[in-house]
């Protein structure tokens, strides 16, 4: 099917393109990994693709599953990652949660920019990273 094939081709476009660099703190890693997923989003042709791709999901559970078993897995895992390392370094506890920190990772950036079609500076990236450092801090 054309539209499996697609989202194979998106979900390792984007599994690639989308690291977890290392800053060294976590604020730092949170930036690197926003300015990651910001180029990413910024790509026309994904910024047109994914819409399509999450509303099909809806309708389709092979397509659900490929997505959620790869592109939103890497993802999340990599988020993961930085978490784990803010724990090792003494700056988040151990009972840190981490789903919400990969969703606002994710959703911030999709919503400015895939849905609302708007832009995020640099500024705002470090803005955001702030929001999100604070947040997991005060669980």
């Amino acid at each position: 099917m054309v539209c499996d094939r697609t989202a194979q081709g998106v979900a390792q476009y984007l599994c690639d393109i989308v690291i977890a660099e290392r800053g060294g703190a976590l604020q730092q890693d949170l930036r690197l990994i926003l300015l990651s997923l910001r180029r990413t989003l910024r790509h026309p042709l994904i910024r047109r693709i994914l819409p399509d791709l999450h509303a099909e999901m809806a309708r389709s559970s092979t397509l659900s599953t490929e997505i959620r078993t790869t592109l939103q897995y890497e993802r999340r895992e990599r988020g993961k990652a930085i978490v784990d390392r803010a724990i090792e370094r003494g700056e988040l506890p151990k009972d840190t949660d981490k789903e919400p920190a990969n969703d606002a990772l994710a959703s911030l950036l999709y919503w400015r920019i895939v849905v609302t079609g708007g832009r995020v500076s640099g500024a705002e990236i470090n803005k955001i990273a702030r929001f999100i450092a604070a947040g997991m801090k005060d669980q």
